[in-house]
């Protein structure tokens, strides 16, 4: 079938030409691997406060074209009517969602369309209205939220219902109840279903329009359990004697060459009505726009003072612990001048981000999907092993997280290792095991959005018991 050929040529453009750009890391290259020792996980995890919810809702409006007996040589887009669809999407992880689509469309063919056909003189012609059901899995081949667009294929399966009509003079006639291939009568096949099962293959492009909203340019091919979606499917015709002893009209409705012109129903009965070797279907070309849900929850965090900004003033200690701000690494916080102005003291080589009364919380970099220490994680761990040593009662907390570059099952993955490699270098500097807890959270709560290098990163919290 040439559609099918032509889909599954799309499908296959597609996915050839498709790459994944990675975002490169900052300066710096890894020295060490240390011998990962699984661990037991401990430590609490966190949840984004706002998330994008796993349910979207979608509408879409545009053409529906029908691809069968009635179509000569098979010509795309010819004569079109409209089509609507109503969808509702639930994301599995970053590159599939299972979508429930809902859709009413109308097609149409006829014989004195087709220029030059062979069957011009069988002048026959149908409409039919068309509601489907289908379900379908859409895989995105790109990042969305990194490219800000992304191509997609789609497959699926439902059911459709149709009802093939073709207008007489005496106004709009079912064509399925005349039976106008002999169905019903003795040595005939029964009556046709009005329902049969559908295939949907789609490919498309989604752009992202906002926060919430997504555009969706969507061709999608059905294929279907029927060839008489345009009720014309035989390789001969019934007898008309038979016909008309049924129902005068029926053979008006299997051979209309008289209306204009030709002879009033062919004698010969092997001239080909159809082609029942193929089945029939229809295909829709749609532009779709796709709302996505938000929910917010709330993240209960231990009580912390931030550190400054810079669009903060300039105050000379608003501490008051003796350490001038341009020299307090804990401006907010009271601490003292051995400490730098922290109320625990300070190392080098890691990024102090967060700060309490008892606790430091520093982060220590990775390379892109790497889990290798680098000379300045050397550096922090350093420092803080010298703590631990000289004060029993401090305590670790190490949480592991990654950039957002790769599926959410290997950066929950990686995120694990950065955090266990980090555990066992202490350890290897005889810190005890159960001084030490570890969490890991993939690609959550970022601390940059911008600069994704800033989100490869193992948080170390440093605190008193």
């Amino acid at each position: 079938m040439k559609m099918m050929k032509l889909v599954i040529f799309l499908l296959a453009l597609i996915i050839s030409s498709f790459t994944h750009a990675q975002q490169m890391p900052p300066e710096g290259s890894p020295t060490v691997n240390v011998q990962k020792v699984p661990q037991p996980k401990s430590g609490h995890s966190k949840k984004d406060g706002k998330k994008a919810s796993k349910i979207s809702i979608g509408a879409g409006l545009g053409l529906a074209n029908y691809f069968g007996d009635l179509m000569e040589n098979n010509r795309f887009f010819s004569q079109p009517s409209f089509s609507f669809t109503a969808s509702g999407y639930y994301a599995i992880n970053k590159q599939f969602d299972l979508s429930l689509n809902a859709g009413i469309q109308q097609v149409t063919a006829a014989d004195s369309k087709n220029t030059g056909s062979q069957f011009k003189d069988r002048n026959l012609s149908f409409k039919s209205s068309i509601t489907d059901v289908t379900v379908a899995l859409n895989w995105y081949l790109l990042s969305i939220k990194k490219h800000g667009f992304s191509p997609y294929i789609s497959a699926g399966i439902g059911a459709m219902f149709f009802n093939p009509t073709a207008e007489g003079t005496s106004g709009k006639q079912n064509l399925r109840e005349l039976g106008t291939e002999g169905q019903g009568l003795a040595g005939f096949p029964s009556m046709y279903s009005k329902s049969t099962i559908a295939i949907p293959l789609g490919i498309g492009l989604k752009i992202a329009a906002g926060k919430k909203v997504s555009v969706l340019f969507d061709f999608t091919y059905r294929f279907t359990g029927t060839d008489y979606l345009d009720d014309v499917s035989s390789n001969s015709y019934p007898d008309k004697t038979l016909l008309d002893a049924r129902n005068p009209i029926t053979a008006k409705y299997t051979w209309r060459g008289n209306e204009v012109g030709g002879e009033t129903y062919p004698t010969n009965l092997k001239l080909p009505r159809g082609n029942p070797n193929n089945k029939d279907g229809y295909y829709t070309t749609q532009f779709r726009l796709v709302y996505s849900f938000k929910k917010e929850k709330a993240v209960k965090e231990k009580e912390v003072i931030p550190l400054p900004v810079e669009d903060k003033p300039d105050i000379e200690d608003r501490d008051g612990d003796g350490v001038a701000d341009k020299e307090d690494k804990c401006p907010d916080l009271k601490g003292s001048a051995e400490n730098k102005g922290c109320p625990l003291p300070v190392v080098d080589g890691g990024e102090l981000i967060r700060a309490s009364a008892d606790s430091m919380t520093y982060c220590v970099f990775f390379d892109l999907d790497r889990a290798n220490l680098t000379p300045d994680a050397f550096k922090a761990l350093n420092g803080i092993i010298k703590q631990l040593e000289a004060d029993k009662s401090l305590q670790v907390e190490i949480a592991g997280y990654t950039d957002n570059l790769n599926t959410s099952e290997a950066n929950l993955k990686l995120s694990e290792e950065r955090a266990n490699i980090t555990k066992n270098y202490l350890m290897s500097y005889n810190v005890p095991a159960e001084k030490i807890a570890t969490s890991f959270y993939g690609e959550n709560n970022p601390l940059d959005e911008v600069q994704q290098w800033r989100n490869r990163r193992v948080e170390i919290t440093v605190y008193k018991k």
